[in-house]
């Protein structure tokens, strides 16, 4: 590594300091001395310098710092970063901006701005125009020695434009400013990247037919990541929320089953405090919404224990951790529900601790989040279960205050909002 790192202080030549970061970068994994050989270079004007640059850094999620590289480097036309720049603005939530710079790539000729385009027109509608991109990237990538990624994602679209699945035409989506995630480093044009923004697509549109596509894409990827690696870990783990979301649409529990062996392989293969924190929390969902359905006291008592190790794993400062500890609030009030069914005593511990984590998750949740009213109606109903066990009429009170807020922060369509209104009612109160 001295060698290198000395080679390219003395050499004025741009290309090979650029090809010198590339190594310690991609190779060695050096990315600091990668990063100060790629500034220098895209200081002094180098193009592929500036764009790889801007990949380092949107890798290092620090994107506000590789956006401006990439947009200079895309003005020069040069289609490696005119296609950078549209993975950067996928990944942001502006889909819309992200197509234009796409089209631009493949115009010049990128396959893999080619199959990113053929991807996100058949997930919007445009099935003609994607498989017009798809046949081209097809041509001339015959008889080449490409990307995987790229195959990949073409054999994809190939397929769903050969099923013959019809998707209605909608708008490309734009700018949601969309949360970095120090995990999920995702580039589409590797699999996991692929598999994650169909991930992100589907979450945020709920479209049957990206969840297809995205459960297909899962499993290429878990195929094509190198076995027990942190990619494939991650690729497991999106692919157990998949699972679930199939789930909820089919109700056939084999699907659960495939998402447990799904998240107890991301468990395992996770690399680091964080990604086991997040495997386990989607582990612990996945138990839970076993126990719902299939009343599994054995799953309910699994997802407790994975879920206080996700919260544990995270901490505080974790954007997740909210989350997780309202889930885990949620777990232990359907526990002792559980224990008040079965044994019919009232031992208070297990929702007490329901309302103390509930309480916390509230706490750390910012005013406008949109999840907060779900978490303010699930702490109240905690606590109406133990106002009622107890006789506390302070404490129904402070339920319905709750229930109060809840509603008022709740859209019209929110799945809990009926029942909160409902609730509201038998405690004498009244929707805002």
């Amino acid at each position: 590594m001295r060698r290198l790192t000395d080679a390219a202080a003395r050499t004025e030549d741009l290309g090979r300091v650029h090809d010198i970061a590339l190594l310690l970068w991609q190779q060695l994994g050096e990315v600091r001395r990668a990063e100060a050989l790629l500034r220098r270079a895209a200081d002094a004007n180098s193009v592929p310098a500036m764009s790889t640059l801007g990949v380092l850094l949107q890798q290092m999620n620090r994107p506000r710092e590789a956006e401006p590289w990439l947009r200079i480097a895309a003005q020069t036309g040069d289609a490696d970063a005119v296609n950078n720049l549209g993975n950067l603005l996928e990944r942001r939530g502006d889909l819309a901006e992200a197509v234009e710079f796409w089209r631009k790539a493949a115009t010049a000729g990128s396959t893999m701005a080619m199959s990113s385009l053929a991807l996100a027109l058949f997930t919007h509608g445009h099935a003609d125009e994607a498989r017009l991109w798809c046949e081209r990237a097809l041509l001339a990538t015959a008889g080449q020695d490409e990307d995987p990624a790229v195959l990949g994602k073409l054999a994809l679209v190939s397929r769903m434009l050969d099923s013959g699945q019809s998707v209605p035409e909608k708008p490309f989506p734009g700018d949601r400013t969309v949360q970095d995630n120090p995990v999920r480093v995702e580039d589409i044009n590797d699999p996991l990247g692929l598999v994650a923004a169909l991930h992100r697509t589907f979450l945020a549109e709920r479209d049957p037919d990206v969840l297809d596509a995205a459960l297909l894409a899962s499993r290429q990827a878990v195929e094509q990541c190198v076995a027990g690696s942190p990619a494939q870990a991650e690729a497991l783990r999106i692919r157990g929320s998949l699972l679930r979301a199939d789930f909820e649409r089919k109700r056939e529990p084999a699907l659960l089953d495939e998402a447990v062996r799904a998240g107890r392989a991301a468990v395992e293969g996770a690399h680091g405090d964080r990604a086991r924190g997040y495997a386990q929390s989607s582990l612990g969902s996945t138990f839970l919404i076993k126990n719902g359905v299939l009343h599994d006291d054995d799953a309910l008592d699994q997802a407790i224990t994975s879920l206080e190790e996700a919260r544990r794993l995270l901490g505080p400062d974790d954007p997740e951790w909210p989350g997780i500890t309202s889930t885990l609030g949620g777990a232990f009030t359907q526990q002792h529900m559980r224990t008040t069914e079965v044994g019919g005593g009232t031992d208070l511990r297990l929702i007490a601790k329901a309302i103390t984590l509930l309480e916390a998750a509230i706490a750390a949740t910012p005013p406008r989040d949109p999840e907060l009213p779900a978490r303010l109606y699930n702490l109240a109903m905690a606590k109406i279960q133990r106002g009622a066990l107890t006789q506390d009429t302070a404490m129904l009170s402070e339920a319905a205050v709750l229930l109060q807020r809840a509603v008022q922060g709740m859209p019209e369509q929110h799945p809990a909002r009926a029942a909160a209104i409902r609730m509201l009612g038998a405690l004498g109160g009244s929707p805002p």
